[in-house]
Order: structure tokens, then C-alpha cells, then sequence
């Protein structure tokens, strides 16, 4: 199995995303996208992702805050979350930043 951290950006946002994949399996496979929810890629998106890369997929857990952030705490989720509650225009522009990534 093989995971890695990718950087990409938004704007002058650093992001960090998390790709996991069977590489034993030969040529390119189906990929999913895994949002994360109000706390941030974590432990959690991870995961999920390894599930599926068993399953045949390549898996890609995004970011949507910025490398290393996560909200410890409601208040710090809630923070974290609000431009997205505000612009609901963020979220798909999220997923394709991450889809580019994905490439």
C-alpha cells in the first residue's frame, strides 16, 4: 500500500492532502475524493482512505483549512468551518483544487 502527503495550494493557503493506493495493482484506477468534517483531515479521513485503496481505489483524504490545522475544541471547529458556512461556493472550489492535486 502506498500513502503519502501531497502539498498543493489555494491561493497563499498551504494544503495538505493524503493519497493511498494498492500499488501492486496495475494501471490507473478509479479515484475518490474524501471531505473531511468540521475538525480537518485527520486520523479519521486517513482511514477511510486505506479502506478503500484496499478496495481498489485511489484515495485522496483533502484539506480544506491548511497543513496541520485541526479544531481541538467545538468553538476552534466552529472557526474553522464558518467560510464555508458563509460561501457555500468554497466547498466545490475545494474539490477541484484537490482533484488537480490529484493528477
Amino acid at each position: 500500500m502506498r500513502e503519502q502527503y501531497i502539498e498543493y495550494r489555494d491561493g497563499e493557503s498551504l494544503l495538505e492532502g493524503f493519497l493511498c493506493y494498492d500499488e501492486a495493482l496495475p494501471g490507473p484506477r478509479p479515484a475518490v475524493l474524501i471531505c473531511h468534517a468540521w475538525r480537518g483531515r485527520d486520523d479519521f479521513v486517513e482511514r477511510k482512505a486505506r479502506r478503500l485503496a484496499w478496495q481498489g481505489y485511489a484515495c485522496f483524504g483533502l484539506d480544506n483549512f491548511g497543513k496541520g490545522k485541526l479544531g481541538a475544541t467545538p468553538e476552534e471547529c466552529a472557526a474553522l468551518i464558518e467560510p464555508f458556512m458563509k460561501d457555500r461556493r468554497l466547498l466545490p472550489d475545494a474539490l477541484i483544487r484537490a482533484r488537480i492535486a490529484l493528477r
